[in-house]
């Protein structure tokens, strides 16, 4: 039995960019916020940030300041070792 293509929908960067900003919006809602350091990395003096995306939301967290994110991000974070 021959299997029936699909067409995967073509997005627009404007769609992905919306997207994008209702995962955050979704996120930002479903999880409370916590206290996260990210230490400076003495092998990296000029790495500066630590971007953590999800569904295509970026969160970008400077090293060496205590800042709020949602629980989610901090769980990527000690998931990637950065805490």
């Amino acid at each position: 039995m021959a299997s029936k293509k699909t067409e995967t929908p073509v997005l627009s960067e404007l769609d992905l960019d919306k997207m994008a900003e209702e995962a955050g919006k979704k996120i930002k809602a479903e999880n409370e916020e916590v206290r996260v350091k990210i230490p400076k990395d003495p092998l990296n003096p000029d790495d500066h940030t630590v971007p953590v995306c999800i569904n295509g939301y970026i969160w970008y967290i400077k090293r060496g300041e205590a800042v709020r994110v949602p629980k989610v991000v901090e769980e990527v974070l000690e998931n990637a070792g950065y805490i």
